[in-house]
């Protein structure tokens, strides 16, 4: 199933000159009337960023450090998930009441940005986002996950109907997203050694717009199980070289 998610991006703060990222403490300007106590994750620091704002689809996303998948959620609008959520924590959200998810996953995003490491964000379109989150986090345990009560609560709102529609869908294998097989297909009757392809060229093969991820994102290209890397390898095909917005070069695995 991971193998299905579509690679988005790299998770990328704002920084100062010196490549650093920009620590905030958003809890400052809050104007605590109410005089309430901060959250475990409430002081900060926490840092800014931004992801494509076009991804306006509900479904499931994965943060992932390396190989390590860290944490799983769902989302109605993956952009505004985190664009407006993550990626920028409001004031309020520092404190007890608030959005601790949101404090909690930009603080260790940070964490792991100051450490070196590279965070990276996977998401898999799919109406039935619950259920798949619910899934996918007891089969893998996230460390960022923590405590799984909140997918318990979710579960228990999911009707017996929509079990027994996701179990359907499983069986005749629709969950495996298609929007890349006319590019497999493609690649299979072709019967060069290597093909160059334009952006253009392989958007008209597939009937549809390439996302902005990879127009920017060399890493959208790898030859890894996501899946789009999945309608060339199992064509038997590897990408060779990335002109990025402008032209990939295939070649037959055979040739490499």
């Amino acid at each position: 199933m991971i193998n299905d998610f579509e690679y988005i991006c790299e998770i990328t703060p704002v920084t100062n000159a010196d490549g650093k990222p920009i620590e905030y403490f958003p809890y400052k300007r809050y104007k605590n009337i109410a005089n309430k106590k901060l959250h475990k994750y409430g002081k900060g620091p926490f840092c800014k960023f931004r992801i494509p704002d076009n991804i306006n689809k509900a479904g499931v996303y994965i943060i992932k450090i390396g190989d390590k998948i860290k944490y799983i959620g769902e989302c109605k609008d993956l952009s505004e998930r985190f664009n407006s959520g993550y990626g920028q924590v409001s004031p309020r959200n520092c404190f007890i009441g608030g959005q601790v998810t949101n404090c909690k996953i930009n603080s260790h995003i940070l964490q792991e940005i100051k450490k070196g490491s590279k965070v990276h964000l996977l998401f898999y379109e799919t109406e039935n986002r619950i259920l798949l989150e619910e899934k996918l986090i007891k089969t893998y345990k996230p460390e960022w996950n923590g405590t799984s009560d909140k997918v318990i609560r979710k579960s228990e709102e999911v009707t017996k109907n929509e079990y027994e529609y996701e179990k359907v869908k499983k069986e005749k294998n629709i969950l495996r997203m298609g929007k890349y097989d006319p590019l497999k297909d493609f690649l299979k009757n072709c019967n060069d050694n290597s093909v160059k392809l334009t952006y253009k060229e392989i958007e008209k093969i597939i009937d549809n717009v390439l996302p902005d991820s990879a127009y920017k994102y060399r890493e959208w290209w790898a030859n890894e199980g996501h899946v789009q890397a999945n309608a060339w390898l199992d064509a038997g095909w590897k990408v060779y070289t990335v002109d990025l917005g402008n032209y990939v070069v295939f070649m037959k695995e055979s040739e490499r």
